[in-house]
């Protein structure tokens, strides 16, 4: 038996960034049949992107692209077409926070998962929906940090935000509401002060505020007391 040729297996495969394919070579003699001892085979990238090792284990790396993979033996090779893609990042865990903010801020989080690492996404949120007026803003927007970030709010009501995964060129979204409930915070009484006669009288009045300075939709139940004076 004369080495003829050598067949690399897979003759072609697709791969995501980062991933890996395991290829084997097999030679053959003159009549086509299988060596029966198999040379030891050098692997060699003789083209594009990614690594292969001596075992022929191929490495896609972190660019895309396409790879020629070479296993020779005798001054004999075969090749394998190794093809690189980007996969779109992935929602690895949704888009959270409080369901209900009795403050005014919150956390909001996500995380994504990409073929190119988790290190390379970008997180940029934004509003969807929220009451008239509503304005939050975040400490963090637009980066990998964005995963966590702090909205503050300027009033109540309920806020959708949409937060996009990039990689750089793919992406993918998750969304989150969050209820910001009116939290009694002060009280005003009208008229501030005033000035009577004895065995005179005047009606007071109160107003609860919510956290933002805006008078409570549903007014609570006022306790009146004297504290102090005639």
């Amino acid at each position: 038996q004369t080495i003829s040729g050598i067949l690399v297996s897979p003759g072609s495969a697709s791969l995501n960034l980062n991933g890996t394919r395991a290829l084997s070579a097999l030679a053959y003699d003159q009549f086509g049949t299988a060596m029966s001892t198999q040379p030891t085979f050098t692997w060699s990238r003789t083209s594009g992107v990614g690594n292969v090792n001596s075992s022929g284990l191929y490495s896609a790396g972190t660019t895309a692209g396409s790879a020629t993979i070479t296993a020779s033996a005798s001054g004999i090779s075969g090749s394998a077409a190794m093809t690189v893609t980007n996969a779109a990042p992935t929602i690895a865990t949704p888009a959270a926070g409080p369901s209900t903010v009795t403050g005014n801020s919150a956390t909001l989080t996500v995380l994504g998962a990409d073929d190119g690492g988790e290190a390379g996404l970008t997180y940029s949120w934004s509003l969807t929906s929220g009451p008239t007026g509503g304005t939050p803003s975040l400490s963090v927007n637009g980066t990998n940090g964005a995963k966590s970030t702090v909205v503050t709010f300027n009033r109540a009501g309920s806020y959708t935000f949409l937060v996009t995964v990039s990689d750089g060129s793919l992406t993918t979204t998750s969304s989150v509401t969050l209820t910001v409930s009116q939290t009694l915070t002060t009280i005003g009484v009208s008229p501030a002060s005033s000035t009577l006669s004895a065995n005179g009288s005047e009606t007071l009045s109160a107003t609860g505020y919510d956290q933002f300075g805006a008078a409570l939709t549903a007014q609570p139940t006022f306790t009146w007391t004297k504290t102090a004076g005639n």
